[in-house]
């Protein structure tokens, strides 16, 4: 559930059902060759976007995958304004069928805006894996710019979606993927890769600016917090794995601790000009060390959702900075308390 696949449906035939209605509530001159080549893209485009599967990581794909949906969705607006859609006699009676991301089951209904918005989630998904896949790709400036802004618009997305999709369809024919809560989640993840973005540009461009780092590594340890407590709603509570909430638990864990040495950097660079804050380097120390300890003992909790190799070594990589650190304020330690040193060299002797 970590918005990463998009919603699946099935092919249908829009084309025939949209003539028909034409032809029974105007005439059969307006059904110009204008008008069918229209239902035809439209019915072409929809089957297409079923053909998208749930999940894709190749940039250019996903950009088509945006372009096409986005071409859907302003053809759905266009006949909205002119047709009705619904069981009723008078309406255009088409079945819409898709498959939620949470539970696999399987969902349909006659009203128009449970297709717009089902749409609308496979958009905000794309452009959310979009943004994920730049990010992971690139390692410069305008890559984080680019990836913050596709975070953005797919926050958006969501965010129309819950603001409106409870009033436009009656709820038992709501998706769960679909319901506030569990957009308020996708919505949380998109900040989640909006927020870390701005830190590897402050990262990039700032880097001695340590008290900056740590207040947004904070907001993104936070949430973390945020997004496991909504993947852990009773309503959508049935399809959450406990691989998901452990995982948004280590990464939370994980972004203290970075927090935590962001913090203590900040404190050493005080004591190297002032000779002030040396305690306050110790106690985060200790925090950065024991948060990052217990990120590494619940790894295997995480399951498929995370590479633990690779996560294994960076931490290893972060612990032996940590270890180099906890030497160096020893030595520290006994260069400004002489008195200590003195005591260990009698023990000594």
């Amino acid at each position: 559930m970590l918005i990463n696949k998009l919603k699946t449906c099935k092919a249908i035939d829009m084309e025939s059902k949209l003539k028909e209605y034409v032809i029974k509530n105007y005439d059969n001159e307006s059904l110009t060759e204008k008008v069918k080549t229209y239902f035809g893209e439209i019915t072409q485009g929809r089957n297409v976007m079923s053909q998208m599967g749930e999940y894709n990581d190749d940039i250019s794909q996903l950009k088509q995958n945006i372009n096409i949906i986005t071409t859907y969705l302003n053809m759905l607006f266009a006949i909205k304004q002119k047709m009705t859609f619904g069981k009723e006699s008078y309406s255009c009676k088409i079945e819409f069928k898709w498959t939620d991301t949470i539970k696999k089951s399987k969902w349909d209904s006659y009203n128009i805006y449970f297709e717009i918005y089902n749409a609308m989630f496979n958009l905000a998904t794309c452009y959310y894996n979009l943004g994920a896949q730049i990010a992971k790709s690139s390692t410069e400036k305008n890559g984080h710019k680019e990836a913050s802004k596709n975070f953005k618009h797919a926050m958006y997305l969501y965010d129309v979606i819950k603001q409106e999709a409870l009033s436009k369809i009656p709820e038992k024919e709501l998706p769960l993927d679909l319901f506030p809560s569990h957009l308020d989640y996708c919505i949380t993840l998109c900040e989640i890769q909006g927020q870390f973005e701005i830190y590897a540009i402050a990262k990039e461009t700032s880097p001695t600016q340590f008290e900056l780092h740590s207040k947004l590594l904070c907001c993104v340890a936070e949430l973390y917090d945020k997004a496991r407590n909504l993947a852990d709603n009773p309503q959508t509570k049935k399809g959450t794995k406990d691989d998901l909430l452990n995982f948004l638990s280590n990464r939370a864990l994980y972004y203290k601790a970075l927090m935590c040495k962001d913090m203590r950097d900040k404190a050493k660079k005080r004591f190297d000009t002032d000779g002030q804050g040396y305690g306050e380097i110790l106690v985060l120390q200790g925090l950065f060390m024991a948060n990052l300890i217990e990120c590494q003992n619940n790894i295997k909790k995480c399951g498929s959702l995370v590479d633990q190799e690779g996560f294994e070594k960076m931490l290893n990589e972060e612990k032996e900075e940590g270890q180099n650190m906890h030497d160096l304020n020893q030595r520290n330690y006994h260069h400004v308390n002489p008195m200590c040193l003195k005591s260990l060299l009698i023990k000594k002797t």
